[in-house]
């Protein structure tokens, strides 16, 4: 249950990001956009840049990317553990 409330509070804490970062004069995302988008880089399949390579946007991009590959492999080790029973 835990796993489940990080993902979705990381999810959102990003999707904020892109969304605040678009009402500060960078490229605007509406709050459907932003969480779409949140998803897809959390996962890191990000497969056309929204935006320009050298906006905040971007560098958000790359920190969820990271920390949504660190939580992957989190959880399959969390997962290895329960059913291994280690």
């Amino acid at each position: 249950g835990r796993m489940v409330v990080a993902y979705v509070a990381l999810i959102a804490v990003f999707a904020a990001l892109y969304h605040g970062f678009g009402q500060a004069g960078a490229s605007h995302l509406g709050w459907r956009e932003a969480i779409v988008l949140s998803i897809t880089a959390f996962h890191g399949r990000v497969f056309s840049a929204p935006f320009t390579v050298n906006s905040p946007q971007s560098v958000v991009t790359a920190v969820e990317a990271i920390s949504g590959f660190l939580f992957e492999g989190l959880f399959i080790a969390m997962l290895a553990q329960r059913v291994f029973g280690r």
